[in-house]
């Protein structure tokens, strides 16, 4: 979340540099939130590649349980990272592309209305598909955050057990 919070002025310059007016922002303060929950649920799916299945169910509730943090933001962000979760899963299931999924419901979440600003005309007639650029960027900025569990994996055994989440504990 730091990662993002962080990232999240460079890649707004980038974008709205590469779109000008036509990158409009929904909701500025939550933008850096969103790509974080987006760049968490994005590592999050390769989860179940690397680890065992029961293993990898009980990462996510940790996954789940850490983000939830019993305010108006945590519930926000378990229904973003299961939404994703779940539309992205649904993607592999059907054959779909699941590599656009959630770099597309990050820019429905970034630019609400405004993404009508890069919908993809043909023929005069709007298609109801987000401009393939605007998609690739984001994927690739999303990209840059994955990883995480996978470096975990590489560098410690990870052995179940009932962590506690607050510092009393």
């Amino acid at each position: 979340m730091i990662e993002a919070k962080d990232a999240w002025p460079t890649i707004y310059k980038s974008l709205k540099k590469s779109f000008k007016k036509k990158f409009v922002v929904k909701n500025e303060t939550m933008a850096a939130f969103d790509l974080a929950l987006a760049a968490i649920v994005q590592d999050l799916q390769a989860v179940k590649n690397l680890f065992p299945t029961e293993q990898a169910e009980r990462i996510e509730e940790w996954v789940l349980e850490f983000i939830d943090s019993k305010d108006y933001w945590g519930e926000y962000a378990v229904n973003e990272v299961k939404k994703y979760g779940e539309i992205f899963q649904n993607e592999i299931q059907t054959g779909g592309d699941p590599l656009s999924v959630i770099p597309g419901c990050l820019l429905h979440r970034w630019l609400g209305e405004n993404i009508k600003n890069f919908d993809v005309e043909m023929n005069g007639k709007k298609t109801g598909v987000i401009s393939p650029i605007l998609l690739m960027m984001v994927s690739s900025t999303l990209i840059a955050f994955l990883g995480t569990w996978k470096r975990l994996k590489d560098k410690f055994k990870l052995v179940e057990g009932d962590l506690p989440l607050n510092e009393t504990s």
